[in-house]
């Protein structure tokens, strides 16, 4: 469910997403193709989803 929500979220970083937010990488050590507003943006659609599948 969690991997999914983060798949829904943006399937072109799901695994930063990932690494972040179960593995608590901070967005510094991610090398991340994105500007770090870009990334939060998605990392919060990735928790409004995965609320809503918990619901």
């Amino acid at each position: 469910m969690i991997e999914q929500a983060a798949i829904e979220a943006d399937s072109g970083i799901y695994a930063y997403i990932m690494d972040n937010v179960v593995d608590g990488v901070a967005y510094e050590y991610l090398d991340i193709p994105m500007s770090r507003a870009s990334f939060f943006r998605r990392r919060k659609k990735f928790f409004e989803l995965l609320s809503a599948k918990k619901i």
